[in-house]
């Protein structure tokens, strides 16, 4: 296995590193491009965390109805939230622009290895389900619910901070 680009783009199975590395992104927080300032490049990093006692609980009330339980994981969450915040970034190895390479990159949406990754990832997940009729509970903002003709789903949310 290839330890770095240049190593992986040497292999015999360059473009399918070159197609991963592009599709993840997770190079970036490899190559340390960026330097993030506490109240210039950004304000907030705390994202809401499910307290055990409520998902406990929720789990019991679960098991006790009968409820069905499903769990998922989105795997490039902190790929999708749009930044408040202005940075930028060098071009990360592999994907300088030839003849730009004096440019940098200004980022439009959260990227692993930010600061502030985690909480843009709650509020845009936040925001979607509020839109889709889900209401947070008072006394925790990481479950989420909806009831629909007598229907209740309910969401327990919980952001990895890595």
């Amino acid at each position: 296995e290839p330890t770095t680009y240049r190593e992986a783009m040497k292999s015999s199975h360059a473009n399918q590193w070159h197609i991963a590395a592009k599709s993840e992104y997770k190079s970036l927080m490899d190559n340390n491009t960026w330097v993030l300032e506490f109240g210039i490049d950004y304000n907030v990093i705390f994202s809401p965390v499910i307290m055990m006692e409520v998902l406990r609980l929720l789990l019991t009330i679960a098991a006790l109805l009968d409820f069905e339980v499903h769990q998922m994981d989105v795997k490039t969450g902190f790929l999708n939230g749009y930044l408040e915040e202005e940075i930028y970034m060098a071009q990360p190895e592999g994907f300088k622009i030839p003849g730009k390479e004096h440019l940098v990159c200004k980022l439009l949406k959260s990227l692993y290895g930010l600061k502030q990754a985690p909480r843009v990832w709650y509020q845009t997940l936040s925001a979607f389900l509020e839109s889709l009729g889900f209401l947070k509970l008072i006394k925790d903002r990481c479950v989420f619910r909806r009831t629909v003709d007598n229907l209740t789903c309910y969401i327990a949310v919980y952001v990895e901070t890595y």
